[in-house]
């Protein structure tokens, strides 16, 4: 059983470019995992007319159709007068809306009144939903074979809501909708084009043999989706794909069976194994420490970083040998092997990774252009060092010089005996 969904996302902010929208990927992912077709994703304006002819048609077509934003204080929050006009009945002022706001305002200590702003009322008929995470409710209309379900734009007020509310509109509507299992191979250092068309030409039909098959490149290489097409004991079926993957070309580019994130999965990595890690970093400005310590766990692994943008802080913090700078340039081999060492050393811990490089758009030369990447490390193995060279602005440099470190981390983690 299929149940088609569609997705509007409302507001001029999100058409005029003045933000950006991240409910629609969250919203993808939730959905496939779950089991619905999610047919159309919808950029709409405030306007009432172009808002009521978009959800009119979204509900001319889906089972279940979701809104994001317009449902705020302003002027320009007209969602749900628009949904009074399509449903022909008027705003009232609802006792379970009033419930849930004054709940919000006095858990916030703050004093809520007819005058404070209009989350109370609500079209008739409509079903104020809970929001954690704000004060403006969310809504609910529903038909005997519909599901009309509005949420704030907030992201985090999106993402709040949606187990909460989705899952038994979707247990109504399709009680036997089945959710999706899906295995992804992750694999790095390898595009898309080089991957099916040289190394391995035949691989998407081999793989297809096993399920729907997608392909999604990533910064530094590409996810592999894998699902199954029929009813099947997905863990005798995730087995046998991987059984293909560990014979197959994919073997040499594979690093994850799974979608953890490469800080997560290096935090459980090196958890497992007592080790430690810091970083010594120029060109990416503490770029690689915050991806570390933007999750939860860091602490476990991670002691410390030194950002030494400035070549008298490689010399002055790190002990790079001012010799070093001179003959080789900061941007070297031989400079990146001193400042592991030196943060190894400083930071007393199991590895240090050290970043010198040229993000742009100045800066370059004939023989160090803009994206070259000078990386090195000091660990139980020993110390070393690599020259590399990336295409793209600085952000995008950036985060390439940094996802490029921690897999460099994950390699030599793997490579490493267990403490």
């Amino acid at each position: 059983m299929t149940l088609k969904c569609e997705f509007l996302i409302i507001g001029d902010e999100l058409l005029e470019g003045r933000l950006n929208d991240s409910n629609g990927p969250l919203l993808a992912s939730w959905a496939f995992r779950e089991g619905l077709k999610l047919e159309r994703m919808t950029f709409v304006s405030d306007q009432e007319t172009l808002l009521e002819a978009a959800i009119k048609e979204a509900l001319s077509r889906a089972d279940l159709v979701l809104t994001s934003g317009g449902l705020g204080p302003t002027a320009d929050d007209r969602t749900k007068q628009v949904l009074a006009k399509i449903i022909k009945k008027p705003l009232t002022d609802s006792s379970s809306a009033r419930e849930i706001v004054t709940g919000h305002y006095a858990r916030l200590k703050r004093a809520w009144t007819d005058s404070t702003n209009q989350y109370h009322l609500i079209p008739e008929s409509a079903i104020p939903l809970f929001n954690p995470e704000g004060l403006a409710p969310g809504l609910l209309w529903q038909t005997p074979t519909q599901s009309l379900l509005m949420f704030p734009g907030v992201p985090r007020e999106f993402a709040s809501m949606l187990d909460t509310h989705i899952m038994p509109e979707i247990k109504r509507l399709a009680p036997n909708l089945q959710r999706k299992t899906s295995l992804t191979i992750r694999t790095i250092g390898v595009a898309e084009e080089t991957l099916f068309n040289k190394i391995a030409p035949n691989l998407w039909e081999d793989l297809e043999q096993f399920g729907k098959l997608s392909s999604l490149p990533q910064t530094m290489g590409l996810d592999l989706v894998l699902t199954p097409q029929k009813d099947e004991d997905f863990l005798d079926w995730s087995q046998i794909v991987r059984n293909y993957v560990e014979q197959s070309p994919l073997k040499k580019f594979l690093w994850q069976y799974g979608e953890r994130s490469l800080g997560d999965y290096l935090i459980d990595l090196l958890t497992v194994k007592n080790q430690t890690i810091a970083f010594a970093e120029s060109c990416t400005g503490g770029l690689v420490s915050s991806m570390i310590t933007d999750l939860s766990g860091a602490s476990r692994i991670f002691k410390g970083s030194i950002v030494c943008y400035d070549n008298e802080i490689k010399t002055s913090l790190l002990k790079v040998a001012p010799k070093t700078i001179s003959d080789f340039g900061a941007v070297s081999e031989a400079c990146v092997q001193e400042m592991a060492i030196g943060a190894r050393e400083l930071l007393k811990t199991d590895y240090a990774l050290s970043l010198s490089g040229i993000a742009g758009p100045t800066g370059g030369s004939a023989q160090k252009p803009v994206g070259t990447l000078a990386l090195g490390w000091a660990g139980p193995l020993g110390v070393g060092s690599e020259l590399l060279h990336f295409h793209g602005e600085r952000k995008q440099l950036k985060q390439r010089f940094a996802l490029k470190a921690l897999f460099k981390l994950r390699e030599l983690v793997t490579e490493s005996p267990q403490v």
